[in-house]
C-alpha cells in the first residue's frame, strides 16, 4: 500500500489501521504547505513515526516546491494530494493506496474517501477507504505523538483560499 501521509501524527492512526494487512510505503507530498519550515517539521515527525511504527520502511518524499502553488479550498487540496498519490502508485506498481487525512475531526471522511476513490478510478489503482478517527484514532494520535515527542501541528499547513 502507498499511504499518502500528511504528517507524523496522522500517520499513527493509519499505521494502526492498515499495518496488520498491508506493507506500507509512505508518500509525503507537501507542495501545498505555506512554507519550507512547516514542510520540514512535518517530514521530521513523519520520519520518526515511520521508523517507530512502520519498521523504518521506505518513504517517498516529493521535494518541496510550492512555486506553482495557488491557495486552494480544502476539497481542491484533498484532490491534489489524492491525484499525486494515485499517479505515483500507478507508475510504481502499488496494489492500492490510501490517505491519513481522515483522522482529523475537522475533515469530512466521506468527502476525502470519495475524492480518493475518484482518483483511484482515474489512475487505475484501488483506493482503500477508512475513517481513521473512529475507534479513538484521533485521541491515539495525540497520546502517541506525546510519547514520541514529535511535532504536532495546529493547522492544516496550507494557506487556503478562504483565508485570503
Amino acid at each position: 500500500m502507498l499511504l499518502a501521509a500528511c504528517c507524523g501524527p496522522c500517520a499513527i492512526a493509519a499505521f494502526n489501521e492498515f499495518g496488520e494487512s498491508y506493507d506500507i510505503t509512505v508518500f509525503f507530498w507537501g507542495n501545498n504547505m505555506d512554507c519550507k519550515e512547516e514542510f520540514d517539521r512535518r517530514l521530521g515527525a513523519l520520519e520518526t513515526v515511520n521508523e517507530k511504527l512502520n519498521k523504518g520502511r521506505e518513504m517517498v518524499v516529493v521535494p518541496y516546491d510550492n512555486s506553482q502553488h495557488t491557495p486552494l479550498a480544502c476539497e481542491s487540496c484533498f484532490r491534489a494530494r489524492s491525484r499525486a498519490a494515485a499517479a505515483f502508485a500507478t507508475q510504481n506498481g502499488f496494489d492500492c493506496f490510501s490517505t491519513s487525512l481522515t483522522v482529523s475531526p475537522h475533515k469530512n471522511s466521506a468527502v476525502i474517501n470519495a475524492i480518493g476513490e475518484s482518483a483511484g478510478k482515474d489512475y487505475g489503482v484501488p483506493f482503500i477507504s477508512a475513517d481513521l478517527k473512529k475507534r479513538g484514532g484521533f485521541q491515539k494520535t495525540i497520546e502517541v505523538s506525546k510519547q514520541l515527542g514529535i511535532y504536532r501541528q495546529k493547522y492544516c499547513g496550507c494557506k487556503p483560499a478562504a483565508r485570503f
